[in-house]
């Protein structure tokens, strides 16, 4: 177990009239340290200092440890007692609980999950799992090796098919002293909403015998036409849009000879 923890604690000078000195800081167990203060420690009257205490176990297990400030106060030896358990060291996930939350059907939604080897030794990724198919993962090749310390983030996957509540979990298998690794799923499948964009024009007179609708997700450049066949009247639906696009569109005048006009001023339009 090479891993540690460090937790404040903070000295105070409680007179009013004299500074104390801190001269000296024993402990009685090599597991607990103060971290990186030199002495001798000077407070000034009602000034305070805070120090850090680290827990570094070597095993399993309850342990604890006196601390001893030798100063130069009225109460010249000061002492406090720190406590800390050490824990078998294994592959952690951030989260552990992933929502989702409301996802139309046929929609995919993504989230993050970070991989963090908290053991001693290197650990391989085998095999990453989901039990239901409306959730998979992303950007994780398999096997994956993280060494002491290492994590990796990739994404997690949830496409709902039917409407409703779903709830799975994620499975990491790997050689970490807890080999598997349950990560919890949920999420909400909602009826898939439909987007329209609906344009109209002033009729280009007798001498038109149609129009022609175009659309591009860039502005000025690289239109496509949308309908099949010359539209006679000056109002066009385009439900093929998707949520969260924005769309620019023209159209032109088409006479009865075929000869087709210059595009129209473009008008934008962002669905929600």
């Amino acid at each position: 177990m090479e891993h540690s923890k460090a937790l404040p604690i903070t000295l105070t000078n409680t007179g009013k009239n004299r500074s104390i000195r801190v001269s000296k800081i024993s402990r009685s167990n090599g597991l607990f340290s103060i971290v990186d203060e030199t002495l001798p420690l000077t407070l000034a009257p009602g000034r305070s200092r805070t120090l850090k205490i680290r827990f570094r176990p070597s095993a399993k297990g309850t342990a604890s440890g006196d601390f001893t400030f030798s100063s130069n106060a009225l109460n010249s030896s000061l002492e406090m007692t720190a406590h800390g358990t050490g824990v078998t060291g294994a592959l952690v996930s951030a989260p552990r609980k992933i929502s989702f939350g409301d996802v139309p059907l046929q929609k995919v939604k993504a989230e993050y999950t970070t991989l963090m080897n908290a053991s001693s030794t290197p650990v391989k990724i085998s095999a990453v799992t989901a039990a239901d198919n409306e959730f998979s993962i992303q950007d994780l090749k398999l096997p994956l090796t993280l060494r002491i310390g290492e994590s990796y983030t990739f994404k997690s996957i949830f496409r709902p098919k039917s409407k409703g509540n779903k709830k799975a979990s994620l499975t990491v298998i790997s050689n970490a002293a807890d080999s598997t690794l349950k990560v919890s799923l949920a999420g909400n499948g909602t009826a898939a909403v439909q987007h329209s964009v609906t344009l109209s024009w002033r009729s280009g007179g007798t001498g038109v015998a149609g129009y022609n609708v175009y659309r591009s997700e860039s502005p000025g450049s690289d239109y496509s036409r949308l309908n099949q066949a010359l539209d006679a009247k000056t109002t066009f639906s385009d439900g093929s849009v998707d949520s969260g696009k924005t769309y620019f569109y023209v159209t032109t005048a088409v006479s009865a000879a075929g000869a087709e006009s210059g595009y129209s001023n473009q008008v934008k339009a962002t669905v929600p």
